[in-house]
């Protein structure tokens, strides 16, 4: 799903905010608003179809089958791999008919599921631009999509074409109104959807009527909306109300300025009961914020994450945006509660909307919560549709001025003593409002991530691994505030005896060893290639589809090991590629080095780790279009050597 990129002015809301939001264009709202929702296959087996609430939403999407460019011109019809992931979930770990229970399940609470195809940006978006070029290829595209569609048990197709530019108008057009010719012929009626651009440019293909004539709903994809300007990236909010003037730096945009959103697409000519609302369940980690971290920064790296990866504490509020974001050491993160949840469907209330748009229910899933706790940002969202209340306004409480730093003390060990062996480090951290975050640092390295809850207690340090002598030991904590106490002392590792061995931990000879699995996106893989192989008789053969990883986790979905890195001083693999490309390795705690190698030939890698945050999954990613073959082998962490 793209992100939206235009800068217009600011508008106020402050007409909005003055009149109960029941009250909307053209009278009361008298109608549900659809919410309609993404499940993505891979999250089949970390959010199973019977852990759904189908009662809190009308339409579920099962996000994709994809455009290829071999007849008939969608991925689950020309590769059995693919349709085996959306249909059973394959590369989920557990392989089950998770699409037939999917939709059983649905249909039992009348909730209408539709397939979305399409292509996302990049290579999608250029073969169905392939596909729209030649109405051959798209009788045959549409006639294979909702054949398949049908097949499975589908309610209608939703197309994710992200773009059609304006070369593609006459192919989009085309497309579009087969869609609907096909879809019209089922009994009942095939519904059609689909998601569009933020805002439709004028060098955009969407055409108004045939739109209006054609879908069923419109959901201009308006959240990740804090790029700015592209050269000078700066932080920002996913999808805010209004652009922020608590930061005098921000520099992203609001759903509610000119030109963009729902607003766009109505200036444009859509009916407003067509449109809805769109909703982020996925958040924005930007790292490496040049302080002070908040909304407006210039930033090292951003990320997509999880609502459940957040830390509990550090949460601030936006009062002129109405979104909250959380920050913690150089890390800022922008994301939905349910307190914006539920402003966004008031403000989508307001506008006369048809509905929301949520993406993606597995990114809003909390799995290792008490049941009816799981997917609370689900139920807000199902909840503020139902309810017929006004708006509250600002519902948190107001921000505390506090400058009193917080008081920090290290308890383990004490000051000027001795360790030896494994030793955990305790703090103690108190303050007048509340401690946001904790972070222990040894020899002026960061030692684990940052703690948010007490008590204050390290990961397990291997003193074998740092050596005999005198050591410092820091501990940072903040505040509400962004205040920072500090605290320091010296001690002493003295280890006796032998030196300890250890082991390397292999992750691929000869096969994938357990408890590694495979969890890949964008390639082919067969683990048991005879082709080429660096020792033994076998290696990893990858096909790397456009911007494809091979991703390796330490356990299944659900059942993740953390890797510890001070256990290891490298990530060793030999790889064989057939043309000379950058490859980016990327572990899961967003460390992230790329390195060149070289065609047709073994190319032995050391991946130093130098960072202590513990691991789970790591991927061997090829950012680029076309494809690639690349054979890997002998992949394993290389044991760390006691000083």
């Amino acid at each position: 799903m793209a992100s939206p990129t235009n800068a217009v002015r600011r508008t106020s809301l402050l007409l909005l905010l003055t009149f109960p939001l029941l009250f909307c264009r053209g009278g009361v709202q008298d109608r549900a608003l659809w919410i309609t929702a993404y499940y993505p296959w891979w999250t089949y087996y970390t959010m199973n179809p019977s852990e759904l609430d189908y009662s809190a939403m009308t339409h579920l999407v099962i996000f994709s089958a994809n455009p290829v460019k071999e007849p008939p011109y969608l991925d689950v019809l020309t590769n059995p791999h693919d349709s085996a992931n959306v249909v059973n979930g394959l590369d989920c770990g557990i392989p089950s008919n998770y699409l037939a229970q999917t939709i059983a399940k649905a249909h039992a609470k009348r909730v209408k599921v539709l397939l979305s195809v399409g292509g996302i940006y990049g290579p999608g978006a250029k073969n169905m631009s392939f596909i729209a070029s030649d109405n051959a290829r798209i009788a045959t595209f549409v006639t294979g999509a909702c054949a398949f569609a049908r097949r499975q048990g589908f309610d209608g197709i939703e197309l994710d074409w992200e773009h059609p530019y304006a070369s593609d108008r006459e192919g989009y057009v085309a497309l579009i109104f087969r869609f609907r010719r096909e879809l019209d012929q089922w009994s009942p009626h095939g519904l059609f959807i689909t998601a569009v651009n933020h805002t439709p440019w004028k060098n955009l293909g969407y055409d108004k009527d045939a739109m209006i004539a054609a879908f069923d709903q419109i959901n201009p994809m308006t959240y990740e909306m804090h790029f700015g300007d592209y050269q000078h990236p700066r932080t920002g909010y996913n999808s805010p109300i209004e652009r922020s003037t608590q930061f005098s730096d921000y520099g992203g945009y609001a759903l509610n300025q000119p030109g963009i959103g729902p607003k766009a697409w109505e200036a444009f000519g859509i009916p407003a009961s067509k449109l809805g609302l769109s909703i982020s369940f996925t958040t924005t980690v930007f790292s490496d914020v040049v302080p002070p971290v908040q909304p407006g920064r210039p930033y090292g790296k951003s990320a997509w994450g999880a609502i459940r990866e957040i830390p509990r504490r550090g949460r601030r509020w936006d009062y002129s945006s109405k979104v909250p974001w959380q920050a913690s050491g150089n890390t800022m993160i922008t994301y939905d509660d349910t307190a914006s949840c539920r402003i966004k469907v008031e403000y989508a209330k307001s506008l006369g909307l048809g509905g929301v748009m949520i993406y993606e229910l597995g990114s809003g899933y909390f799995p290792s919560a008490p049941a009816g706790q799981r997917d609370i940002l689900l139920r807000s969202v199902a909840a503020s549709v139902q309810s017929t209340a006004p708006l509250l306004g600002d519902i948190t409480p107001p921000p505390v001025t506090d400058k009193i730093p917080p008081t920090v003390s290290i308890v383990t060990p004490a000051a000027g003593g001795t360790v030896s062996g494994t030793v955990q480090f305790v703090a103690r951290a108190v303050d007048n409002v509340g401690i946001t975050l904790l972070q222990f640092i040894v020899d002026g390295k960061n030692f684990g991530r940052e703690i948010v809850d007490p008590p204050y207690t390290s990961m397990p340090l291997n003193t074998w691994l740092i050596g005999n002598g005198e050591h410092t030991l820091t501990v940072v904590a903040q505040d509400e505030a962004a205040n920072v106490g500090t605290a320091n002392i010296s001690f002493t590792v003295r280890n006796t005896g032998r030196k300890p061995q250890y082991k390397n931990l292999v992750i691929y000879d000869d096969e994938l060893r357990a408890p590694f699995v495979n969890i890949s996106w964008g390639i082919k893989a067969d683990f048991g290639s005879t082709s080429i192989a660096r020792n033994g008789s076998k290696s990893i053969k990858v096909e790397y589809e456009p911007f494809g990883a091979l991703w390796l986790q330490m356990g299944k979905y659900g059942q993740e090991s953390n890797i510890d890195p001070l256990s290891y001083v490298s990530l060793n693999f030999d790889v064989y590629p057939s043309s000379d490309f950058p490859l980016k390795v990327v572990f899961s705690n967003n460390v992230t080095i790329e390195i060149p190698i070289k065609a047709n030939r073994w190319n032995t890698l050391q991946i130093p780790i130098t960072f202590s945050d513990p691991f789970k999954s790591f991927y061997l990613r090829r950012d680029l279009e076309g494809k690639e073959v690349a054979y890997f082998d002998n992949i394993r962490l290389v044991a760390a050597v006691a000083k």
